[in-house]
């Protein structure tokens, strides 16, 4: 892939992150806690819009942050929905972004020293139908969303 391949995929990768974040914004108080959601944006800053590796980790990050946060943090019924939504902006990548994200995903779980993550991170791409190459690793605990200070 080119740098403006790359670009293209961040972005799009970019577009999820961002929107995501913004779709829970509107969401009401007794559905999706905002002090969650900023404590989540806190956490993970400002990744550079233009590279693809920032952009997969946090999108991994937001979708562990969902999968697992309580109840009262954000609903289970938002949590699919929200969910769902990027499943389906991840299906409509072209077959190139597609096997560059799995490329990056793989890297980034090779170099990720936080056991959890790595996990979040080899699980990501069935989780959201990226690959249908099974995936069967057991945690290395009980899942719970690390921010990247506490990794």
């Amino acid at each position: 892939m080119t740098v403006d391949d790359d670009a293209a995929l961040a972005g799009v990768l970019h577009g999820i992150h961002t929107g995501v974040l913004e779709w829970l914004d509107w969401y009401l108080a007794d559905q999706v806690d905002p002090a969650a959601v900023a404590a989540f944006r806190h956490a993970v800053g400002e990744p550079d819009p233009a590279s693809v590796t920032a952009m997969a980790g946090v999108v991994v990050d937001l979708a562990w942050w969902l999968d697992t946060c309580d109840e009262d943090e954000v609903d289970s019924h938002v949590v699919v929905k929200v969910l769902e939504s990027v499943v389906s902006d991840l299906d409509e990548l072209p077959a190139a972004h597609r096997r560059r994200l799995l490329d990056v995903l793989e890297d980034l779980a090779a170099a990720e020293p936080h056991e959890g993550r790595r996990y979040e991170l080899r699980l990501f791409p069935f989780a959201t139908g990226l690959t249908e190459e099974e995936f069967d690793d057991d945690p290395p605990g009980p899942r719970a969303w690390v921010p990247p200070a506490a990794r």
